[in-house]
């Protein structure tokens, strides 16, 4: 006779995680390597140092970059960077996105550091070097170790969230609708429920207030198509419904700290 034990949420949570890898990138770096202004990204970058020095602040801590670390530094923490002289890294920009769309990585809040892990970094740079899948198989297991450890270091656990009907409804709306015009009153009339329920449910489950998370969702989504098209700043405004390009720079600006073109050219 079989006995079967199912943990639905657990099993949804299982098809649905997935790390997206932005970026994967060897880099050897010079005193080129600073940035004085501090920013903020919707991504968490990861740093295996194999060579040289560097440093970064991170919400406010200065942390030295030394061979043999992993570094990882989560989504949504202010940041900058120096190098001195010379270092070598390899980096990865990644996203692990719960269902509300939020970095689940941004509840490490600060910059975790392992260190003495010269195993780990040898075998990523040889698969990263590699020409095969089983390669590229073998270093998106080892991305997920990384973060595996680094959420191991969070002295709570990090629950999954059990999301109401509503909420789920909400978010679905607002993936299939996001432009600068979204407001909790058309979500409202979708979902046939009172503003003040739409928005105590939500920010009880979500954690953020409804008009929050529409601006960070959407200022995301403007960052994203910065790095993965090719339409122009003033496009993108126009996709996005933000009433002009200069309104859209401005916004844009005071979460990144720089404007859209100088951003997608960093990033480039």
């Amino acid at each position: 006779m079989f006995e079967y034990l199912p943990n639905t949420i657990m099993k949804y949570e299982l098809l649905r995680m997935n790390i997206t890898v932005e970026e994967a990138t060897y880099v050897k770096l010079d005193n080129g390597w600073r940035r004085e202004w501090i920013s903020t990204y919707p991504f968490t970058r990861i740093y295996l140092i194999t060579n040289g020095q560097g440093e970064i602040e991170c919400n406010g801590k200065r942390i030295i970059l030394y061979p043999g670390n992993i570094y990882i530094i989560p989504s949504g923490a202010y940041f900058r960077f120096f190098c001195d002289d010379y270092m070598e890294k390899l980096y990865f920009h990644i996203k692990l996105l719960k269902y509300d769309g939020m970095d689940l990585l941004s509840e490490l809040g600060e910059c975790v550091i392992l260190a003495n892990q010269q195993k780990i970094i040898d075998d990523a740079v040889k698969n990263y070097y590699d020409k095969d899948m089983l390669s590229a198989v073998n270093l998106k297991t080892i991305i997920y170790s990384i973060v595996s450890l680094a959420l191991g270091n969070v002295n709570r656990p990090i629950e999954i969230k059990k999301y109401s009907p509503l909420t789920k409804q909400i978010i679905r709306y607002i993936d299939e609708n996001l432009t600068n015009e979204l407001n909790i009153e058309r979500i409202c009339e979708h979902t046939f429920v009172s503003r003040s329920k739409v928005q105590a449910v939500f920010c009880n489950e979500v954690g953020i207030p409804v008009g929050t998370y529409i601006k960070k969702r959407l200022i995301e989504k403007a960052e994203e198509m910065l790095r993965k098209t090719e339409f122009s700043s003033k496009e993108i405004s126009n996709i996005l419904k933000f009433c002009d390009e200069s309104y859209f720079v401005r916004v844009f600006k005071k979460v990144y700290g720089m404007t859209p073109k100088k951003y997608r050219k960093m990033m480039g």
